[in-house]
């Protein structure tokens, strides 16, 4: 609640200055030169109307002048994600420099492993496990906390993303973060978010950010058949919804829906319903996340296969 004036006092709002107050914080102008996003300034009214409530209540102040102030603004779900191609360039080339550069490795690791920038920033050097499946050796990352209480996930790499990570952190010790070791604190999102912007510029793509690439983790996977409930777990979402309403691209939840239900009816098995009822909870969330000209066509795809 940084916009609030500290030379005022608690008893001298009202609901004029409330309204003042919150219009100017909505016009106001970031350090990126960019609007503040519908989605931030909507959450700092629901704070500050929260804060006031509690004033109230403990009798600090008669009324609360933010009661009915009315949040304003489009909130964008989801972030812009690299097609496909764009995608398997920006891959090739973070491999190639991965060896010599720690900064490409973490963004490697995030487009590998749909982790959330804190997730990947906080990694302790004992979070890197090597482990043996079906005579394999296997490396995976455990998370240990994060965002959400369903943040805590251990997620296997690619051969190669392992080889380079096991080699990135060989003989240093276990307590030690994995990225920007030489920094007192963990660094900010910032840190990889201006790493993969000269990369972008130096690759002549679009300029995203490393949360695009949890996006397009998600996409990727329910285009390759994932379902909605395992690639929650994956991002480390407590909820399907959350997954396709801001990760998965509206066109790959389409085609999974058209897909599944595809399945469905032209399969004979016994244990088809079985597993229709097990992602029951996903499929309603990927149908729910369609737009209507989406919804119409995936009813006339039903139609055809009845």
């Amino acid at each position: 609640m940084r916009f609030l004036p500290l030379d005022t006092a608690l008893r001298h709002f009202d609901e004029a200055l409330a309204q003042k107050l919150y219009d100017r914080e909505v016009q106001r102008i970031t350090k990126r030169k960019k609007p503040v996003a519908a989605a931030t300034h909507r959450a700092t009214l629901r704070t500050t109307k929260e804060f006031w409530r509690w004033l109230v209540m403990r009798k600090f102040v008669k009324h609360n002048p933010w009661l009915h102030i009315q949040p304003v603004g489009r909130l964008n779900h989801g972030k812009p994600q690299p097609t496909i191609g764009q995608a398997q360039k920006l891959e090739s080339y973070l491999v190639a420099g991965a060896q010599a550069n720690e900064g490409k490795l973490a963004l490697l690791l995030q487009l590998y492993c749909g982790l959330r920038s804190g997730e990947v920033l906080a990694l302790k050097v004992r979070d890197i496990e090597q482990i043996v499946v079906s005579g394999e050796r296997v490396v995976q990352v455990c998370v240990e906390r994060g965002k959400t209480k369903h943040a805590r996930r251990a997620a296997r790499l690619a051969p190669r993303v392992g080889e380079l990570l096991v080699e990135h952190i060989k003989g240093r010790p276990a307590e030690q973060r994995v990225f920007a070791a030489d920094r007192e604190v963990p660094p900010k999102g910032a840190w990889l978010h201006k790493r993969l912007a000269q990369i972008c510029q130096e690759l002549g793509l679009p300029t995203y950010c490393p949360h695009s690439l949890r996006g397009l983790n998600a996409t990727i996977a329910l285009e390759g058949g994932a379902t909605m409930e395992a690639i929650a777990k994956v991002l480390g979402h407590g909820s399907v919804a959350v997954t396709a309403k801001h990760y998965a691209k509206p066109d790959s939840i389409l085609n999974a829906s058209l897909r599944r239900i595809a399945e469905v009816l032209s399969s004979s098995s016994p244990c088809v319903e079985e597993s229709v009822v097990s992602e029951e909870a996903a499929v309603s969330a990927a149908v729910r996340a369609l737009t209507p000209g989406q919804l119409l066509l995936l009813r006339k795809v039903v139609l055809q296969q009845s």
